[in-house]
């Protein structure tokens, strides 16, 4: 997702209007560059993809097209909490990704072994692997979950919480791959802007007010990323690796082969049968 948008709704109904005037032809709309750059070579052309630029964009445009121009546009955008909070919205031209973001899918979909291949060391991922009792993935999923977690308390509670003023990698110590869970909600705890800031024993007692849930459904693709990007210096290899170093590979190395089971693309492939294909 863009970090700043600048389309509306209205700007992303009128793109993809003038486009199918001078060109006539569905529409792939996602809601980020990122998003774009995995999902346009995989289209039939390419240049049917528009980026909303944001995910709020990406819904609304759609539902009013879908409505008016059934057929026209499909969007995909991040589930972020809305499985879990009952808000996805009921609409056949759009798509939800089945864990928390399309980045969390792609790590959990093969994306991960390509990263690790291309940046771990093996020996020392066995070392790790065997040290730990989990696999990598479980191993990133409890290293991101409290982190997660104060993220879905923030949405579900209006907290306010600014977590670029906070960032994952803030809390985790690449040497050891650990995370402090205490300095973490400590910090956090004071970006809440509603009802103000809190302790670290008041934001447990936030957290205690959540439901249990697949921590898939809770780590977002990003921190699961820069976690990574950390362990790979020293616990999962000697790599300085940046985390858009680990997303590019993510994108390159998770084919659609990979996703052809999960919810997401097989929502794409109902549409395409009621309406017109659009992935090659």
């Amino acid at each position: 997702m863009a970090a700043f948008a600048t389309k509306t709704r209205s700007n992303v109904v009128a793109e993809i209007l003038m486009q199918n005037a001078a060109d006539p032809g569905a529409f792939f709309v996602v809601e980020g560059p990122s998003d774009s750059r995995y999902w346009r070579p995989k289209l039939r052309n390419p240049d049917r993809i528009v980026i909303g630029e944001s995910k709020e964009c990406v819904l609304g445009a759609v539902v009013v097209l879908g409505s008016s121009h059934p057929g026209l546009a499909l969007g995909v955008v991040d589930d972020d909490f809305d499985s879990l909070e009952s808000r996805v919205l009921q609409c056949d031209s759009l798509q939800y990704t089945d864990l928390g973001d399309f980045e969390g899918l792609l790590l959990a979909t093969g994306g991960l072994d390509a990263v690790l291949s291309e940046y771990g060391d093996p020996v020392s991922i066995q070392k790790f692997q065997a040290q730990e009792g989990v696999s990598i993935l479980e191993a990133l999923y409890s290293r991101c979950s409290c982190y997660g977690h104060v993220r879905w308390v923030n949405d579900r509670a209006s907290l306010g919480i600014n977590f670029r003023r906070a960032p994952i990698g803030k809390f985790i110590d690449p040497t050891g791959w650990s995370i402090d869970e205490a300095q973490l909600l400590g910090e956090l705890g004071q970006l809440v802007q509603s009802p103000g800031p809190q302790s670290e024993a008041q934001m447990l007692s936030h957290l205690a007010t959540l439901p249990t849930a697949p921590l898939g459904m809770v780590c977002q693709g990003h921190d699961l990323v820069v976690a990574l990007s950390l362990g790979l210096r020293y616990v999962l290899g000697a790599r300085q690796v940046r985390a858009d170093q680990v997303s590019t590979v993510l994108r390159v190395g998770t084919p659609l082969s990979n996703l052809s089971s999960t919810l997401l693309v097989s929502g794409i492939r109902r549409w395409e049968a009621t309406y017109v294909p659009l992935l090659a």
